[in-house]
């Protein structure tokens, strides 16, 4: 990388930036011996070499003869600041900007020793013991005790089997503890990131508080310096940087920022990426060609993005699907239809971050499979990295376990890369080179995962024998329950608390056991900082229905950890269920900041704020729910009944119309009723327009609705309604709402036992009167005699017979009398049945 002016600033800049890209460092003759040293064997991938030069061991006091009077962190810790503070340099006449590019390239040697050790291999050698100062290395249990404490974070501890966790101690140290010291380093900031994502992989709880904020600081300085930081000659390491960014802001919740440094990557690299369609085969013996989803690449410019060349590097096996009937891979009609080109390996992890970035943004169904496949195939046609190689292949296996043709292949794929942590090509340089900027687990959650695949496959003992050998004990009771062997499960957490009691374990005891006291002691024991104790009292609170009890404890475990969204969803639920509505609310909207895409927790905030009567919030929460959730029948009825408090008498209209879609007999008369009396009595809006001029998409809705229900009495009345019962001036209007009143009828009466209730009696008669009513306003209209005689014989036939049978049924056959409510309205029957009569005999003339 050129040094375009000679500038000590400009040149030290170029210095950290070649120690980004792994190429040789710059020289002008004057740069410190100790600065160039280290930057030399960081751009060979020297990085054991690194902590054996003279600088090194200075930094982490490895020379020093010291008593072990003070934990070894803490005396890293102190060491590291008074290597720094010497302002004026020491016996080799370096400057404070000196001392803090080799504490910088010092602390990234630790950084990726550990994480070769840890993530990709092959294996370090030599020992980590080597860079402790000789005192720390008499009692190796005691060292690495305090060591374990220091890296606790949030109440939460790392994994216990971390290979070299001292590398990582003294990265942390170099790289975080001593971020503040390092102000002349400008990159800093972003290896500062990538600490924090590796320490954020070490814990049992995927998102910790201190480590968001943490890596928000420093991606915070890291996009303020890259004007200073990015010339167009190293454009690809700025897509890199927003890589990194984007993945730490995806996984703790931060989708907005995600998704602006994803699309900041794409605009930096100039390509563009969509996905398409092409005809092709999948199968062996298909027939006829059908559409397939593939994806489309375009570079502007037709210019790849510059970058140092360091060919194709050895790749992890890519597994052949063994089938009798599927294709390794989709052929293509005309393989000439969609244009593959070249992609650097810059520009390959670009692709994986943007699938993946759609992947978290997409519903999880079968279409968002399909879409990741065909970002993971393209990648896959062309290896040309290892850490992509590997993230694609890993993206694979996920998407193949559920399928039961290819669930061998994606488990023999995931072995492979598991085995491939220990062979001995390609070099870990080659390996490191991307491995941050394509977000690779560890190795043991890829294990882990293979274990797991091997349950689903009833493989559980081999899947055990990796379980116990991780000491992933949680894993390991799920598949000692699957084989029915409960006694072995509790059984194993009392050995592992024989050896030592730590929170964790006792949580895993009361899971076992089901006894609360177990979380208590983990409480006590993790000095109320264990949010996992909180959670699970919890937990065993709210199956009790302790509600109180559980809100109480939910409160605690969000107290130390906010990220925990499933915890902030069941306190939401507790509240809900204790009808502390206020709690639910609280607890649902800190869910969906969480994960903005919870149409669940979106619903329940709904329904928390329909409780506390704030039925504007719930409208706008049931739209979120919706935008998640478009299939969801239940939302939409909710989404009905505020549409209808509200007088958002459109959206009602809308909604309705989807719960067709969904149920095409659904039938909510309350909603409907709202609706008509808004149309009908040109009530204003939410908005203060008035509902007058939905009239015809409400007419439009009950056609809908009735070409499907046919024998709801209610739905016909309304619809009758809607048409002005028979009274308008429209002669049309009226005969479309005499017919839907005569439906109405006969809906009503061809239910058994409709005369029996005086209520329903009641309602068919004054039903029947406005049939009338309706009835000789239409004849009166009619031109020709003969139809308006057959539209009052109608009439009159379905009053006599409504009346003959009130009169039977009610008729007290001792007295003669009947209820006075249906007397009047046999009366208004009968005076409207001789009125009738009057017409018909004055149009026969």
């Amino acid at each position: 990388m050129a040094v375009p002016a000679d500038d000590s600033h400009v040149l030290r800049t170029s210095l950290e930036l070649n120690i980004l890209a792994g190429t040789s460092c710059p020289t002008d003759g004057g740069e410190n011996a100790d600065v160039s040293s280290l930057c030399g064997h960081l751009t060979r991938g020297d990085y054991g070499q690194v902590l054996e030069t003279a600088a090194a061991r200075t930094i982490l006091g490895t020379e020093r003869v010291v008593m072990a009077t003070e934990p070894y962190p803490e005396f890293l810790r102190r060491q590291v600041q008074e290597y720094l503070s010497n302002a004026e340099g020491g016996e080799h006449g370096d400057t404070p900007v000196d001392r803090e590019l080799c504490v910088l390239q010092t602390g990234v040697a630790c950084l990726q020793l550990f994480v070769q050790s840890n993530w990709t291999g092959p294996p370090v050698a030599g020992d980590q013991t080597d860079i402790l100062p000789q005192a720390y290395r008499q009692d190796q249990k005691d060292l690495l005790e305090p060591v374990c404490q220091s890296l606790t974070c949030d109440g939460e501890s790392a994994y216990p089997l971390c290979s070299n966790l001292l590398y990582f101690l003294a990265a942390r140290t170099l790289l975080m503890d001593s971020y503040h010291l390092l102000t002349h380093c400008q990159t800093a900031g972003w290896w500062g990131l990538r600490c924090v994502w590796v320490h954020q992989q070490l814990m049992e709880e995927s998102r910790l508080p201190t480590l968001q904020q943490l890596a928000l600081k420093y991606i915070q300085d890291v996009t303020e310096r890259e004007e200073v930081l990015f010339s167009d000659s190293c454009r690809w390491l700025q897509v890199l940087y927003q890589l990194e960014a984007g993945y730490t802001c995806l996984h703790y919740y931060q989708y907005t920022a995600a998704q602006e440094h994803f699309s900041s990557a794409a605009k930096l690299a100039r390509l563009q990426v969509e996905l398409t369609g092409a005809m092709g085969k999948r199968t062996r013996f298909q027939q006829v060609e059908k559409a397939q989803l593939v994806l489309q690449v375009h570079r502007e410019g037709g210019c790849q993005l510059e970058q140092p060349d360091k060919g194709v590097a050895l790749t992890p096996k890519d597994v052949s699907l063994d089938d009798d009937t599927l294709l390794n891979q989709m052929k293509l009609t005309d393989p000439d239809q969609v244009e593959v080109i070249d992609l650097s390996s810059v520009e390959q992890a670009l692709v994986l971050g943007l699938c993946i970035n759609r992947k978290r943004n997409c519903p999880k169904d079968k279409l968002t499979e399909e879409e990741v496949l065909a970002y993971v195939y393209y990648l896959l046609d062309q290896p040309r990295d290892w850490s992509v190689q590997t993230a694609a292949l890993l993206l694979r296996c996920r998407g193949e376990k559920t399928s039961s043709r290819k669930v061998e292949r994606s488990m023999m794929q995931l072995q492979s890369l598991v085995d491939e942590y220990k062979s001995p090509t390609p070099p870990a340089q080659v390996r490191l080179g991307l491995v941050y900027s394509v977000a690779l687990p560890p190795r043991w959650i890829m294990e882990r995962e293979l274990a797991q695949l091997l349950v689903s496959l009833g493989a559980l003992s081999s899947a055990l024998d990796i379980l116990l050998r991780l000491h992933m004990w949680e894993d390991a009771i799920t598949c000692y329950h699957q084989l029915g062997r409960y006694q072995k499960a509790e059984q194993l957490i009392q050995d592992q608390l024989a050896v030592q009691e730590t929170p964790t374990l006792y949580c895993l005891l009361g899971d076992v056991t089901g006894e609360k006291q177990h979380y208590e002691k983990a409480w006590e024991l993790s000095s109320h900082r264990s949010a996992r104790a909180q959670r699970s009292l919890g937990w065993a609170n709210f199956k009790e229905e302790k509600f109180s009890e559980a809100i109480s404890c939910f409160e605690k475990s969000v107290e130390i950890n906010g990220l925990q969204n499933a915890v902030w969803f069941a306190l939401g639920c507790a509240g809900m269920s204790a009808q502390r509505y206020d709690v639910s609310a609280r607890g649902f909207s800190r869910c969906v900041l969480i994960d903005y895409d919870n149409f669940e927790a979106w619903n329940n905030l709904a329904t928390s704020y329909i409780r506390l009567n704030q039925k504007q919030k719930a409208f706008r929460a049931l739209k979120e729910s919706l935008r998640c959730n478009f299939e969801h029948w239940k939302i939409w009825e909710n989404y009905l009944l505020v549409c209808t408090d509200l007088g958002e008498f459109e959206e009602l209209v809308t909604g309705y119309h989807r719960m067709l879609d969904l149920k095409d007999k659904h039938a909510d008369v309350q909603v409907l009723q709202v609706l008509v009396d808004a149309v009908s009595q040109d009530l204003q809006d939410n908005s203060g327009r008035p509902a007058s001029r939905l009239r015809g998409k409400a007419v439009e809705l009950f056609g809908r609705l009735t070409s499907k229900v046919t024998n709801n009495a209610q739905i016909w009345r309304l619809y009758a309604r809607l048409h002005g019962d028979g009274q308008n001036e429209d002669v049309q209007e009226n005969e479309k709402a005499l017919q839907f009143l005569q439906k109405a009828h006969r809906c009503s009466t061809q239910s058994s036992g409709w005369d029996r209730e005086p209520a329903s009696a009641g309602h068919v008669m004054d039903q029947a009167l406005l049939l009338a009513q309706a009835a000789m306003t239409v004849s009166k209209r009619k031109t020709n005699p003969t139809e308006a005689i057959q539209s009052l014989s109608a009439a009159k036939m379905v009053l006599r017979q409504v009346g003959t049978k009130v009169r039977q049924v009610h008729t007290d056959a001792m007295t003669g009398q009947m209820p006075e409510d249906l007397a009047g309205r046999l009366t208004e029957v009968e005076q409207t049945l001789a009125t009738i009569q009057g017409l018909i005999d004055s149009l026969r003339g």
